[in-house]
C-alpha cells in the first residue's frame, strides 16, 4: 500500500518495501529532501535512516527495499453457505460480523451450511 504522509501521522502502521517495521521519529527534520526520519528494526537493533516526503529512501525517484509503504490491514467477513432445493451450493450476503451473518438466518428458507470467514 502506496505510503501516506497523513494516515502515517495518525498512527497508522509503517513499514519498508520489504516488510520490516518502521518506527517514525520526526516529520519535520530541517532537511528539504529528507525530513522524514525513522528507525528500522532489525534483529537486535534499529537503524536510522531518513526519507523524502513521500516515503522515498533515494530523491532521484528510484525504488528501494527501504522505501516506506502503509502496513496493509486485513478485514474480516462473513458469509453463509446455503445449498437450495435443487441442491446447489451458494453464498448468502456479506456480512462484517459473525453475529450480523447469524442474524440473518432467521428469514432464509434454503439449508444453511454453515457461516464462513474470509479475510481481505
Amino acid at each position: 500500500m502506496k505510503f501516506d504522509l497523513e494516515l502515517a501521522k495518525k498512527g497508522h502502521p509503517v513499514q519498508t518495501r520489504d516488510g520490516r517495521a518502521i518506527r517514525i521519529i520526526c516529520y519535520d527534520r530541517y532537511d528539504n529532501r529528507y525530513p522524514i526520519i525513522a528507525l528500522i528494526k532489525n534483529d537486535n537493533d534499529e537503524n536510522i535512516e531518513t526519507y523524502t516526503l513521500y516515503g522515498g529512501h533515494c530523491i532521484d525517484d528510484l525504488e528501494s527495499c527501504y522505501d516506506l509503504e502503509m502496513v496493509p490491514i486485513e478485514k474480516e467477513y462473513f458469509v453463509n453457505v446455503y445449498q437450495t432445493f435443487s441442491g446447489i451450493i451458494f453464498a448468502g450476503n456479506i456480512f462484517t460480523s459473525e453475529y450480523l451473518a447469524k442474524e440473518s438466518l432467521r428469514n432464509n428458507c434454503e439449508k444453511f451450511i454453515r457461516t464462513i470467514s474470509f479475510k481481505i
